[in-house]
């Protein structure tokens, strides 16, 4: 009986908490407030890099040159020494992708 109670109270503050959310989603109280991004704006930010490399831009460096890119665009969110934050972890994992936790960085694969 007290698991009962409990699962009720839990299943009562997610209703709860769902319907509070989808209110506040557009509850209009906000209107006039912002704009619509523009495609060079858009552009601007997009700096993801997939795992083909095509989004690279044309040229050449070397290791400093890279390790500087790195500091200025990509170590904010996948850390100083590429262990995560914000992004996901880039080091590490090796060996592990058939485990329970596998770690998916570019060193296991």
């Amino acid at each position: 009986m007290r698991c009962s109670l409990k699962l009720l109270a839990l299943f009562g503050v997610l209703v709860a908490s769902s319907v509070c959310w989808a209110q506040g989603t557009d509850s209009g109280k906000y209107k006039g407030i912002g704009r619509t991004p523009t495609a060079e704006e858009i552009k601007a930010w997009d700096i993801s890099i997939g795992i083909s490399g095509k989004e690279l831009p044309p040229g050449s460096g070397t290791p400093a040159d890279g390790a500087k890119v790195y500091a200025d665009k990509c170590a904010m969110c996948h850390g100083a020494n590429e262990q995560g934050g914000i992004g996901p972890r880039l080091v590490g994992g090796k060996g592990t992708l058939t485990s329970a936790k596998p770690v998916k960085t570019i060193g296991s694969y």
